[in-house]
This record gives structure tokens, sequence and C-alpha cells, in this order.
């Protein structure tokens, strides 16, 4: 995952009172299929 959306979650966990911007456009191709590869690698069998 980009080091932009830990950042992002890391201020989310950390600061509840902080309202975020745009996160479209963090929504792209590189994104996309780096959190589906996260997702298949997590899944469990059966």
């Amino acid at each position: 995952m980009k080091t932009t959306l830990l950042g992002i979650a890391n201020k989310a966990k950390n600061r509840k009172e902080h309202r975020f911007g745009n996160l479209y456009e963090l929504l792209n191709e590189k994104n996309l299929l780096d959190s589906w590869s996260y997702i298949r690698k997590k899944r469990r069998n059966g």
C-alpha cells in the first residue's frame, strides 16, 4: 500500500477530530490492484 494511504490511516486512527479532503484522488488503478492483492492474500480458504 502507498505510504500516503498508510499516513492517512494512521492520522484517522490517532486524530479522530480531523476531517479529510478528497480521497477520490487516491482511487486509481495501482491502489485498487494493491488493495485487491492484499485482500486476496488475507482471505481464508473454505
